[in-house]
């Protein structure tokens, strides 16, 4: 039995934890599919291994500061999210903000989704969290979360300035 990515895995169930360093190769190369994918692609401009070291040295902050998970099939990762907790600087109290959340196309008809969004919000009540902040590169998202009762607050806009280090 094969799943859209030909991978005899599919029979497999699909399994939510945290994450391990010897996951960050997965991690990083679905990093980097999402940097292509969404409306980030036409700001990103750096070599691909900078982009991988980026995503990396973030990936393994979570690891150490705050919370990284992924929710995998056999070998195969499908998706992860990260997030960090902290006060927020407008409406005060601990928040539980999404750093980064992927989950690879061919799993976002299952409930891999779900059960990402379900461990952070599993997360963030155990810190006692009076929120969860989350960002949304589209409608799509945009939507699936308003279903699950988030509010949209903010758009994040991206400026490219000439600087560079």
């Amino acid at each position: 039995m094969s799943d859209d990515n030909g991978s005899r895995s599919a029979h497999l169930p699909t399994q939510l934890r945290l994450a391990v360093e010897a996951d960050l190769p997965q991690i990083v190369a679905m990093g980097v599919r999402m940097g292509a994918s969404t409306e980030y692609a036409k700001f990103i401009h750096d070599p691909l291994e900078v982009v991988q070291a980026r995503f990396d040295a973030r990936a393994r902050q979570l690891l150490e500061e705050g919370r990284l998970y992924v929710v995998e099939r056999g070998d195969d990762l499908l998706g992860m999210v990260g997030a960090i907790v902290g006060d927020h600087p407008l409406l005060g109290g601990k928040t539980c903000f999404e750093v980064m959340w992927w989950v690879e196309p061919h799993a976002r008809k299952g409930r891999s989704g779900a059960a990402l969004l379900m461990a952070i919000e599993t997360m963030a009540r155990a810190e006692h969290c009076v929120r969860i902040a989350m960002g949304s590169p589209n409608a799509e998202v945009t939507q699936l979360l308003q279903r699950v009762q988030f509010t949209p607050v903010e758009v994040t806009m991206v400026k490219t300035l000439d600087y560079r280090v």
